[in-house]
């Protein structure tokens, strides 16, 4: 087979191109890479390799294999690939996972939880657990998280510990869930290097951890055996070359689940890539995978795919999906996400020189109060300033410097927009600039976008809401709070809160713009929150103290009471 033949040769040249310290030891060899800093042990006659691309490529060699046959001239026994293994490997795949599916029902009866889940919840959660290796690819919105989390409770004994890998800004939104759901203990790995290390060693059922720290951690989560691994918004891994990428797939527990609304971007081969944490039997070794699905030109550039109906069969065997539309009978009207981000290096450093400004006028504020003094009116506007201009700094460096664009927030929207798989969404922050900002970055990657803002005439207004609402091609409504009252943006079932408004009233006019009568999808609210920051007060102000925010922040009530109820609201930064 010409595929076989040409995966074979990129080895060999692999082989001639990196270098190789080989020294014999026995019957064997020991193979260091000067590339990776590895060692292998290779075996010749027959071909033998320690290294986990001999494992899986079903080719008999591998670069190393090549290396010491080409160091000592050696002919090594030919590479004999027999196809009936594959075929063997798969049925024995299809026996595995048909016998799993026959306890579906009995696992979803069995789980108990704090809070419950929606009937195609419970099919999502028995579906990991009957599988023990498998894809959830519900669409964004859908509750992946809780769906995992329950199926780790349904599992039991069988699961000791369980590692949750997912992007940064989700990482206390899965601690949250998890205490929201079950009574298992959850840890977030973060901090220093010595403080991370600390927090592996903690007795927890989970340990919660983003993709970038597991390439720093990688150690000791192997010295965890976990069982359990959870890949959230697992298109992280759909680039098999990436460093990230191949490390988790060194890892091999018993239990694993891959969480992805968007589980193919823009190719096949990141499905494949995927797939291949769960189970590589499924579509065999990538050479294989290549010359079944992918088609290419004369030199080499792939121009499409071949055999779709039979990848997607292969694939729905370790994977489910729904759609929002096959689920809205179950669905609440609404569903509100929290969405934490970490400030950029230079975000962080602007938001610390404000809080401690705004630090030594709490503690001037105090006092005059304890002083049973009136309250300074200067200090109380210079309070406001500088909390106004720390959640500028919360969106964007450049709100406060003008100089340069630095914002986690619209990492993190670019992401999130990618991964809306067609859907319309409105974006709304409180300054105009930020809008501009928000809607460059979002044309930038493609994503076509209108913006409203208050500058706009009566017409230019109706303009961008007509292409909003009639053009397919538009997807995103960026707005100013301009655009918070008197529209009807219904074709949006996504409502996203750049920043965070003093007043709840503002985030109810805002999310009311598309969560209204006539609406009939489930509308999704995602709040972007920046953590360690002032946001975080802001936040706890608009749960807990609603009559302080309307009165204080939007009313312009200076009363002493209020003043100080803030004061301690905000004393922490």
């Amino acid at each position: 087979m010409r595929a076989m033949q040409e995966a074979i040769e990129r080895r060999m040249e692999r082989a001639a191109s990196q270098k190789f310290t080989i020294k014999k030891e026995g019957n064997h060899y020991e193979v260091l890479s000067h590339k990776s800093g590895n060692k292998y042990d290779v075996e010749v006659s027959p071909n033998r390799c320690s290294c986990p691309d001999f494992e899986s490529n079903g080719l008999g060699t591998c670069k190393h294999v090549e290396a010491v046959k080409a160091r000592f001239s050696m002919k090594l026994s030919e590479a004999k690939v027999d196809h009936s293994e594959f075929e063997r490997q798969y049925n024995e795949f299809l026996k595995e996972t048909s016998q799993k599916k026959t306890h579906m029902n009995k696992f979803k009866k069995s789980a108990t939880l704090k809070h419950p889940l929606y009937p195609y919840q419970q099919k999502g959660a028995a579906f990991l657990a009957a599988m023990e290796k498998a894809m959830l690819a519900d669409e964004m919105g859908l509750g992946k998280t809780p769906q995992a989390i329950a199926a780790c409770i349904v599992l039991g004994d069988k699961i000791k510990t369980a590692l949750v890998v997912c992007p940064a800004s989700l990482k206390s939104q899965w601690k949250n869930e998890i205490e929201k759901f079950c009574d298992k203990k959850a840890v977030v790995i973060d901090g220093t290097g010595e403080k991370r290390k600390k927090l592996f060693g903690e007795d927890s059922f989970f340990k919660i951890m983003n993709y970038e720290l597991l390439l720093k951690n990688f150690s000791d989560v192997e010295k965890s055996n976990f069982d359990l691994i959870i890949l959230d918004e697992a298109q992280r891994i759909k680039n098999w070359k990436a460093k990230r990428t191949q490390l988790i797939k060194k890892l091999s527990p018993p239990y694993a689940f891959v969480l992805t609304g968007t589980p193919v971007e823009n190719r096949l081969e990141e499905l494949y890539s995927i797939t291949e944490f769960l189970d590589r039997r499924v579509f065999g070794p990538a050479w294989l995978f290549m010359d079944k699905h992918v088609v290419k030109d004369e030199w080499g550039k792939i121009i499409g795919y071949k055999n779709i109906s039979e990848m997607r069969e292969k694939i729905e065997k370790i994977m489910l999906r729904r759609k929002k539309s096959e689920v809205l009978k179950d669905l609440p009207e609404r569903i509100d996400s929290n969405y934490y981000v970490e400030l950029t290096e230079q975000q962080a450093k602007l938001h610390s020189e404000m809080a401690s400004d705004f630090r030594k006028i709490i503690n001037a504020i105090k006092m005059a109060a304890e002083n049973e003094e009136e309250l300074p009116q200067k200090l109380i506007f210079k309070m406001f300033g500088l909390l106004h201009k720390m959640r500028e700094a919360c969106d964007d460096a450049y709100l406060i410097n003008g100089k340069k664009s630095f914002s986690s927030k619209l990492d993190e929207l670019e992401q999130i927009a990618e991964e809306m798989d067609g859907h319309k969404f409105i974006v709304f922050s409180e300054w105009e600039r930020m809008t501009q900002l928000i809607e460059k970055r979002l044309e930038t990657a493609g994503i076509k976008c209108v913006r409203l803002h208050g500058s706009l005439s009566t017409k230019q207004r109706a303009k961008v809401i007509n292409k909003f609402m009639q053009d397919d091609k538009t997807r995103c409504f960026v707005s100013t709070d301009a655009g918070g009252l008197g529209l009807n943006l219904q074709a949006a079932d996504y409502v996203i809160n750049f920043d965070l408004p003093w007043n709840p009233a503002t985030i109810e006019q805002r999310i009311g713009r598309a969560h209204r009568i006539g609406q009939k999808s489930v509308v999704n609210v995602i709040n972007l929150i920046a953590e360690n920051s002032v946001e975080q007060r802001v936040e706890f102000m608009l749960k807990a103290k609603k009559e302080l925010a309307s009165a204080v922040l939007d009313g312009g009530s200076f009363a002493k009471n209020d003043i100080m109820e803030l004061v301690k609201i905000f004393e922490k930064l």
